[in-house]
């Protein structure tokens, strides 16, 4: 078995939903030396972390936590509190909350 081999081998794994493999089972079953591939397992890990960077790459996860939701959630409330003081033409309100939101949009971008 070659790397590219490897590599994909490894990938098809990963992209599986119904797989439970762990990291050292995927490397074990690769590195087994009386098995099918008998690859080294230093090599085994490092294929795996490959097929693991491109999976990531190619099929990123949706962050769903409670965090990004709050975040979203503090950034569309004080969009909708400038909006408001925007109509009423309370021009003193909308700047600070125009700061605040800039602050709490780059504050999302930091993490």
């Amino acid at each position: 078995m070659d790397k590219k081999q490897g590599v994909e081998y490894i990938k098809d794994y990963l992209s599986d939903p119904d797989n439970t493999l762990t990291r050292k089972e995927i490397v074990d079953i690769l590195s087994d030396p009386e098995g099918k591939y008998a690859v080294p397992e230093k090599t085994a890990y490092r294929w795996y972390k490959e097929a693991y960077q491109e999976d990531q790459w190619m099929n990123p996860r949706s962050h769903t936590d409670k965090a990004s939701d709050d975040k979203e959630l503090a950034i569309s409330t004080v969009r909708d509190l400038l909006n408001a003081a925007i109509q009423d033409n309370d021009y003193e309100k909308a700047t600070s909350l125009s700061e605040k939101l800039l602050k709490l949009h780059n504050l999302a971008r930091r993490f």
